[in-house]
């Protein structure tokens, strides 16, 4: 009994963490500490789980430029979002039709794009 109630827990952890995610969002850019003399944060990365951007921050990041571009190149949602905490996510609702969209995360330390679809 008491191994089937360890796997039950396993298995709900796992699935529940599947969900609490979403699709993660692949990026290519810079992100480097020319000129800064100080430890780089790691990227910010991004998922999208049906019209729900997530932007995660492991470590602080200041004034994160986030913006969503369209296929035909009109701003869907810009921001400029901080985080002062290790392991921050932040949420972005996108009240947009379904197609493809540009993702683009600008910081001092570099510039990172990524593309989604909406479904």
């Amino acid at each position: 009994m008491k191994t089937f109630f360890k796997i039950f827990i396993i298995t709900v952890g796992l699935l529940v963490s599947l969900s609490v995610f979403g699709d993660s969002i692949p990026t290519e850019g810079t992100w480097d500490n020319k000129g800064v003399r100080s430890l780089i944060p790691p990227p910010p990365s991004a998922s999208i789980e049906v019209n729900t951007l997530s932007i995660f921050m492991a470590k602080p990041l200041v004034d994160l430029t986030v913006k969503v571009v369209d296929s035909i190149g009109n701003v869907v949602h810009e921001e400029c979002i901080s985080s002062y905490e290790n392991n921050f996510t932040y949420n972005i609702q996108l009240d947009a039709p379904s197609g493809e969209y540009h993702l683009v995360m600008i910081h001092r330390h570099g510039t990172l794009f990524g593309t989604f679809n909406i479904e």
